[in-house]
């Protein structure tokens, strides 16, 4: 394999994935200074919560238009933090979860802060809504907008260690499981009865019965000598 480091004259040079040389010096003033390549993934913190405390050393994005909306703000309509706090006080279809009512057919508030988006009561939870609290397609997603693991409420399994979002369990995810695992038993257990069977083939069975009997007339010959 190709170094990752090399020296020339005495200078050390870093490797690139494209296999450009980068001196050591120029990496050194840039972890000193904090710059590294951003991620084109917003951070998952930043979104949620309006702060990062890894500040401009994050290599995901920070961008405060698109952060989630403030829960006491869409809630009470106020919030007690003002201008200062880190969270959106932008009640848009963007950050706002869907409105149940609406989903089922029956909301009466003219003027109801929550999404109403023509998404299904059984449909996923939509990932970007789910894990930033922003989702750029708004009323026009087909997918829920809800605050919970998205993982969670569409698998029934979460493998994010420490995973702080709600963890929900939903009827349709449970039987969708119980059905995958009986079928799942069911397939073992053909596979097994397939293995213990003493249905085979005839036409097996008497191969076996007539090398056995050549085997025993050979034998009996006199000319067969046993070693």
């Amino acid at each position: 394999t190709t170094p990752k480091t090399a020296v020339i004259a005495g200078v050390r040079f870093h490797r690139t994935k494209t296999g450009n040389l980068v001196a050591n010096r120029i990496v050194q003033d840039q972890c000193r200074s904090g710059v590294r390549k951003k991620a084109p993934q917003p951070c998952k913190l930043f979104s949620t919560t309006g702060s990062c405390s890894k500040g401009p050393s994050c290599r995901y994005q920070h961008d405060p238009t698109r952060v989630a909306v403030c829960k006491d703000f869409l809630k009470d309509g106020k919030c007690p933090n003002g201008e200062s706090c880190d969270l959106s006080h932008d009640v848009s279809p963007e950050r706002v979860p869907n409105c149940l009512h609406y989903a089922k057919g029956h909301c009466t508030k003219a003027d109801c802060p929550y999404t109403h988006s023509r998404a299904a009561p059984g449909a996923l939870v939509c990932e970007a809504f789910g894990f930033y609290g922003y989702c750029d397609k708004g009323a026009s997603c087909t997918e829920r907008h809800v605050f919970e693991c998205p993982d969670f409420s569409n698998t029934g399994i979460c493998k994010s260690k420490g995973c702080k979002l709600p963890h929900r369990e939903r009827a349709s995810v449970l039987r969708n499981q119980a059905r995958a695992n009986d079928a799942m038993d069911e397939d073992v257990s053909s596979d097994e009865e397939a293995v213990d069977s003493d249905d085979v083939d005839s036409d097996e069975v008497a191969e076996f019965i007539e090398a056995e009997s050549d085997d025993s007339d050979f034998e009996n010959q006199k000319d067969f000598i046993p070693l």
